[in-house]
């Protein structure tokens, strides 16, 4: 998406950070908590919050574009075993369901999804969202007519989308 943007293909996009903010001006659109999907026979589904730490060497599946939960598990010094990359959603649910390994995901998308045998647990890290931004090409504008561009954009966004 960065690519179409900076090219001038499209003048505003949805993207999640991190954002090149020396290339883009970014106005946060949106903030999901990771989890994970969890059958509840596990050991982990017990636990109130999971750390990091705890999936060391879980079988796990992610949606594809998970790259900053990895690094995340990654600065723990350890590789995730992910046995599943995929790009169906409900996909993370049947591997928990089926107590074949965890799902990480993301709450407002796993949470239709959960199945009686399935819980969702957060990550003890407060910090490890998911954020959605609504980017555009950096151009040199004063910061009074970028604020209104913002708020502009922001309320046509909220009147079409409550």
């Amino acid at each position: 998406m960065d690519e179409l943007l900076w090219n001038d293909v499209v003048d505003v996009a949805f993207n999640s950070a991190p954002i090149n903010h020396v290339k883009f001006d970014a106005i946060p659109f949106s903030s999901h908590k990771y989890c994970c999907i969890i059958h509840k026979s596990h050991p982990l589904s017990r636990k109130d919050k999971i750390a990091y730490r705890d999936l060391k060497d879980e079988p796990l599946a992610i949606i594809g574009s998970f790259g900053y939960y990895l690094n995340k598990l990654e600065k723990e010094n350890y590789t995730p075993n992910v046995i599943y990359k995929t790009i169906d959603i409900t996909f993370l649910n049947e591997i928990a369901a089926a107590n074949q390994g965890i799902g990480v995901s993301i709450d407002y998308v796993a949470r239709p999804f959960l199945g009686p045998n399935t819980v969702l647990r957060y990550f003890e890290d407060e910090d490890c969202t998911w954020d959605s931004m609504l980017i555009t090409k950096k151009i040199d504008q004063s910061e009074s007519l970028r604020n209104y561009s913002s708020n502009m954009l922001w309320t046509t966004l909220k009147r079409h989308n409550p």
